[in-house]
Protein backbone atom coordinates (compact mmCIF):
# COMPACT_ATOMS: atom_id res chain seq x y z
CA UNK A 1 0.00 0.00 0.00
CA UNK A 2 1.30 3.16 -1.03
CA UNK A 3 1.73 6.12 2.03
CA UNK A 4 1.25 9.68 0.27
CA UNK A 5 4.58 11.65 0.67
CA UNK A 6 4.77 13.83 3.68
CA UNK A 7 5.75 16.48 1.44
CA UNK A 8 3.09 16.35 -1.53
CA UNK A 9 1.04 19.71 -2.00
CA UNK A 10 -2.18 19.88 -4.35
CA UNK A 11 -3.75 23.11 -4.13
CA UNK A 12 -7.37 22.72 -5.55
CA UNK A 13 -7.65 26.44 -6.21
CA UNK A 14 -11.70 26.85 -6.00
CA UNK A 15 -12.27 23.45 -8.16
CA UNK A 16 -14.34 21.71 -4.94
CA UNK A 17 -13.63 17.73 -6.48
CA UNK A 18 -10.18 16.64 -7.70
CA UNK A 19 -10.93 14.86 -11.13
CA UNK A 20 -9.83 11.41 -11.90
CA UNK A 21 -6.55 12.80 -13.89
CA UNK A 22 -5.52 15.07 -11.12
CA UNK A 23 -5.13 12.32 -8.91
CA UNK A 24 -3.16 9.96 -11.51
CA UNK A 25 -1.23 13.11 -11.73
CA UNK A 26 -0.71 13.17 -8.00
CA UNK A 27 0.53 9.15 -8.07
CA UNK A 28 2.68 9.81 -11.15
CA UNK A 29 4.73 12.42 -9.43
CA UNK A 30 4.59 10.30 -5.64
CA UNK A 31 5.86 7.44 -8.12
CA UNK A 32 8.53 9.60 -9.66
CA UNK A 33 10.09 10.99 -6.49
CA UNK A 34 9.77 8.30 -4.66
CA UNK A 35 12.33 6.34 -7.18
CA UNK A 36 14.58 9.06 -7.22
CA UNK A 37 14.89 9.58 -3.57
CA UNK A 38 17.27 12.33 -3.11
CA UNK A 39 18.90 12.81 0.33
CA UNK A 40 20.07 15.64 -0.35
CA UNK A 41 18.01 17.92 -2.02
CA UNK A 42 14.27 18.29 -0.88
CA UNK A 43 11.50 16.99 -3.32
CA UNK A 44 9.43 19.91 -5.17
CA UNK A 45 5.87 20.92 -3.13
CA UNK A 46 3.64 20.22 -6.02
CA UNK A 47 0.66 22.40 -7.01
CA UNK A 48 -2.26 22.29 -9.30
CA UNK A 49 -2.71 25.60 -10.90
CA UNK A 50 -5.54 27.49 -12.54
CA UNK A 51 -3.28 29.56 -14.01
CA UNK A 52 -2.97 29.31 -18.05
CA UNK A 53 0.37 30.80 -19.25
CA UNK A 54 2.92 28.35 -17.96
CA UNK A 55 2.09 24.77 -18.82
CA UNK A 56 4.32 23.30 -16.06
CA UNK A 57 7.40 25.07 -14.32
CA UNK A 58 9.96 24.72 -10.79
CA UNK A 59 10.51 27.62 -8.85
CA UNK A 60 11.32 28.00 -4.92
CA UNK A 61 11.24 24.79 -4.59
CA UNK A 62 7.76 24.33 -5.87
CA UNK A 63 6.68 22.14 -8.81
CA UNK A 64 3.35 24.37 -10.63
CA UNK A 65 1.81 22.57 -13.19
CA UNK A 66 -2.01 23.61 -14.87
CA UNK A 67 -4.90 22.37 -14.78
CA UNK A 68 -5.09 23.42 -18.05
CA UNK A 69 -2.56 20.93 -19.10
CA UNK A 70 -3.64 18.42 -17.02
CA UNK A 71 -7.13 18.34 -19.05
CA UNK A 72 -4.98 18.79 -22.30
CA UNK A 73 -4.01 15.31 -21.90
CA UNK A 74 -6.71 14.28 -20.28
CA UNK A 75 -8.36 12.10 -23.25
CA UNK A 76 -4.95 10.69 -24.40
CA UNK A 77 -4.63 6.82 -24.20
CA UNK A 78 -0.83 7.67 -23.20
CA UNK A 79 -2.27 10.21 -20.14
CA UNK A 80 0.74 8.27 -18.19
CA UNK A 81 3.21 8.73 -20.39
CA UNK A 82 2.73 11.98 -21.17
CA UNK A 83 2.17 13.73 -17.45
CA UNK A 84 5.27 11.65 -16.77
CA UNK A 85 7.44 12.98 -19.11
CA UNK A 86 6.44 16.68 -17.96
CA UNK A 87 6.65 15.88 -14.32
CA UNK A 88 10.01 14.00 -14.69
CA UNK A 89 11.53 16.96 -17.03
CA UNK A 90 10.73 19.36 -14.21
CA UNK A 91 12.14 16.97 -11.25
CA UNK A 92 15.33 16.95 -13.38
CA UNK A 93 15.37 20.72 -13.58
CA UNK A 94 14.96 21.12 -9.60
CA UNK A 95 17.43 18.18 -8.74
CA UNK A 96 20.10 18.98 -11.60
CA UNK A 97 19.68 22.88 -10.01
CA UNK A 98 18.72 24.57 -13.39
CA UNK A 99 17.31 27.02 -11.89
CA UNK A 100 19.30 30.19 -13.19
CA UNK A 101 16.14 31.26 -15.00
CA UNK A 102 12.08 31.92 -14.09
CA UNK A 103 11.43 29.97 -17.70
CA UNK A 104 12.53 26.62 -16.66
CA UNK A 105 11.45 23.59 -18.09
CA UNK A 106 7.94 23.91 -19.98
CA UNK A 107 7.37 27.47 -18.44
CA UNK A 108 6.69 29.18 -22.09
CA UNK A 109 4.88 32.53 -21.85
CA UNK A 110 1.89 33.41 -24.20
CA UNK A 111 1.13 36.57 -23.05
CA UNK A 112 3.52 37.72 -26.02
CA UNK A 113 6.20 39.15 -24.20
CA UNK A 114 9.80 38.80 -25.49
CA UNK A 115 12.25 37.38 -23.22
CA UNK A 116 15.80 38.90 -23.00
CA UNK A 117 18.15 36.11 -23.30
CA UNK A 118 22.07 36.58 -24.19
CA UNK A 119 23.23 33.64 -26.78
CA UNK A 120 25.49 32.24 -23.88
CA UNK A 121 22.51 31.54 -21.83
CA UNK A 122 20.36 30.21 -24.62
CA UNK A 123 23.00 27.37 -24.99
CA UNK A 124 23.12 27.14 -21.40
CA UNK A 125 19.25 26.75 -21.36
CA UNK A 126 19.34 24.05 -24.71
CA UNK A 127 22.16 21.72 -22.90
CA UNK A 128 19.89 21.95 -19.48
CA UNK A 129 16.87 20.93 -21.71
CA UNK A 130 19.16 18.15 -23.04
CA UNK A 131 20.01 16.82 -19.79
CA UNK A 132 16.78 17.20 -18.45
CA UNK A 133 15.06 14.98 -21.24
CA UNK A 134 17.97 12.26 -20.49
CA UNK A 135 17.64 12.49 -16.80
CA UNK A 136 14.07 12.46 -16.57
CA UNK A 137 13.53 10.19 -19.26
CA UNK A 138 15.68 7.66 -17.00
CA UNK A 139 13.63 7.67 -14.02
CA UNK A 140 10.86 7.81 -15.87
CA UNK A 141 11.71 4.16 -17.44
CA UNK A 142 12.82 2.79 -14.45
CA UNK A 143 9.62 3.95 -12.82
CA UNK A 144 7.34 2.35 -15.45
CA UNK A 145 6.58 4.68 -17.67
CA UNK A 146 7.65 4.82 -21.55
CA UNK A 147 7.99 8.92 -21.62
CA UNK A 148 10.49 9.64 -24.29
CA UNK A 149 8.72 7.60 -26.70
CA UNK A 150 5.27 9.97 -26.38
CA UNK A 151 7.32 12.97 -25.58
CA UNK A 152 7.27 14.26 -29.19
CA UNK A 153 3.57 13.69 -28.91
CA UNK A 154 3.13 15.30 -25.56
CA UNK A 155 5.47 18.37 -26.51
CA UNK A 156 3.20 19.12 -29.73
CA UNK A 157 0.04 19.03 -27.77
CA UNK A 158 1.44 21.38 -25.65
CA UNK A 159 2.17 23.91 -28.19
CA UNK A 160 -0.98 23.27 -29.53
CA UNK A 161 -3.48 23.25 -26.63
CA UNK A 162 -1.31 26.84 -25.76
CA UNK A 163 -1.36 28.16 -29.53
CA UNK A 164 2.59 28.70 -29.05
CA UNK A 165 4.33 29.35 -31.83
CA UNK A 166 7.34 27.21 -32.97
CA UNK A 167 9.74 29.82 -32.17
CA UNK A 168 9.90 31.69 -28.62
CA UNK A 169 13.19 34.29 -28.03
CA UNK A 170 15.31 32.44 -25.68
CA UNK A 171 14.21 29.34 -25.73
CA UNK A 172 15.02 25.91 -28.13
CA UNK A 173 12.65 26.04 -30.88
CA UNK A 174 9.91 22.90 -31.21
CA UNK A 175 11.78 21.37 -34.12
CA UNK A 176 15.29 21.61 -31.58
CA UNK A 177 12.66 20.46 -28.45
CA UNK A 178 11.84 17.66 -30.65
CA UNK A 179 15.08 16.86 -32.01
CA UNK A 180 16.64 17.14 -28.38
CA UNK A 181 14.01 14.31 -27.09
CA UNK A 182 14.85 11.65 -30.29
CA UNK A 183 18.38 11.99 -29.64
CA UNK A 184 17.56 10.89 -25.73
CA UNK A 185 15.09 8.01 -26.43
CA UNK A 186 18.37 5.62 -27.27
CA UNK A 187 20.17 7.02 -24.11
CA UNK A 188 17.90 7.21 -21.30
CA UNK A 189 16.75 3.05 -22.27
CA UNK A 190 20.71 2.40 -22.35
CA UNK A 191 21.23 3.84 -19.33
CA UNK A 192 17.86 1.93 -17.63
CA UNK A 193 19.03 -1.52 -19.30
CA UNK A 194 23.04 -0.82 -17.57
CA UNK A 195 21.04 0.02 -14.32
CA UNK A 196 19.16 -3.40 -14.30
CA UNK A 197 22.23 -5.28 -15.76
CA UNK A 198 24.58 -3.58 -12.98
CA UNK A 199 22.34 -4.73 -10.06
CA UNK A 200 22.50 -8.27 -11.65
CA UNK A 201 25.85 -8.49 -12.01
CA UNK A 202 26.30 -7.82 -8.53
CA UNK A 203 24.35 -11.02 -7.98
CA UNK A 204 26.19 -13.24 -9.64
CA UNK A 205 29.39 -11.38 -8.65
CA UNK A 206 30.35 -9.76 -11.61
CA UNK A 207 31.83 -7.07 -9.88
CA UNK A 208 34.06 -5.07 -12.57
CA UNK A 209 30.71 -5.34 -15.30
CA UNK A 210 28.78 -3.80 -12.26
CA UNK A 211 30.77 -1.48 -11.45
CA UNK A 212 31.23 -0.79 -15.35
CA UNK A 213 27.20 0.04 -15.09
CA UNK A 214 26.65 2.36 -12.71
CA UNK A 215 29.81 4.13 -13.47
CA UNK A 216 28.81 5.06 -17.16
CA UNK A 217 25.47 5.77 -15.70
CA UNK A 218 27.05 8.34 -13.34
CA UNK A 219 29.13 9.76 -15.81
CA UNK A 220 25.78 11.09 -17.87
CA UNK A 221 24.86 13.19 -14.76
CA UNK A 222 21.85 10.88 -13.87
CA UNK A 223 22.56 9.60 -10.20
CA UNK A 224 20.49 7.91 -7.23
CA UNK A 225 21.16 6.41 -3.91
CA UNK A 226 21.00 3.35 -5.24
CA UNK A 227 23.07 3.76 -7.56
CA UNK A 228 25.59 4.93 -5.57
CA UNK A 229 24.62 2.40 -3.16
CA UNK A 230 25.49 -0.28 -5.37
CA UNK A 231 28.63 1.00 -7.08
CA UNK A 232 30.20 1.33 -3.79
CA UNK A 233 29.20 -2.14 -3.25
CA UNK A 234 31.02 -3.21 -6.56
CA UNK A 235 34.12 -1.51 -5.74
CA UNK A 236 34.55 -2.91 -1.72
CA UNK A 237 33.87 -6.44 -3.31
CA UNK A 238 36.13 -6.37 -5.61
CA UNK A 239 38.60 -5.01 -3.48
CA UNK A 240 38.19 -7.86 -1.40
CA UNK A 241 37.76 -10.64 -3.86
CA UNK A 242 41.38 -11.11 -4.09
CA UNK A 243 42.20 -11.84 -0.53
CA UNK A 244 41.29 -15.43 0.13
CA UNK A 245 40.81 -14.61 3.92
CA UNK A 246 39.42 -11.01 3.29
CA UNK A 247 36.79 -12.91 0.87
CA UNK A 248 35.35 -15.01 3.76
CA UNK A 249 34.71 -12.47 5.69
CA UNK A 250 30.47 -11.57 6.52
CA UNK A 251 30.45 -7.80 6.06
CA UNK A 252 27.28 -5.59 6.47
CA UNK A 253 26.62 -4.70 3.11
CA UNK A 254 23.90 -4.93 1.25
CA UNK A 255 22.43 -4.57 -2.45
CA UNK A 256 19.71 -2.01 -2.85
CA UNK A 257 17.45 -3.66 -3.43
CA UNK A 258 14.40 -2.11 -1.58
CA UNK A 259 13.52 0.59 -4.69
CA UNK A 260 10.73 -0.17 -6.79
CA UNK A 261 13.16 1.32 -9.71
CA UNK A 262 12.46 -1.87 -12.17
CA UNK A 263 12.90 -1.37 -15.68
CA UNK A 264 9.16 -2.33 -16.98
CA UNK A 265 6.12 -0.65 -19.59
CA UNK A 266 3.35 0.72 -18.67
CA UNK A 267 2.51 2.29 -22.50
Amino acid sequence: MKVLLPFLLIYINCFSQVSQSEKLTMEIYENLVSNITNNFISAPILEITLTEINPAKVLNGRMYIEKKLIDLFHDSHNFEAHMAYVISHELAHHYLNHGWTKQTGFAFKNDNKKISISDKEKLIKEMHEEEADLWGGFFSQVSGYNSLAHAKEAISKIYKGYELPNEIEGYPSLERRISIIESNITKANKLAKLFEIGNTSLLFNLHSLAESCFTEILRNNVNSPEIYNNLGIAYFLEAVSGHYKLSRINYPIFIDDNSTMKIKSRN
